[in-house]
């Protein structure tokens, strides 16, 4: 699976996390405060 797209929305206390894989599909779609963020994007499999 490789991911095509990685959305992020900003906003005051929590941070929506979207991810598409190649054929478009939606493999994630979180809700996550701002530490939860920061070890979400630490996993390795982002790369």
């Amino acid at each position: 699976m490789a991911i095509k797209t990685l959305g992020i929305d900003l906003g005051k206390r929590c941070f929506h996390v979207l991810v598409v894989d190649e054929n478009g599909k939606v493999f994630i779609k979180q809700k996550l405060s701002r530490t939860k963020l920061i070890e979400f994007l630490s996993k390795p499999y982002w790369f």
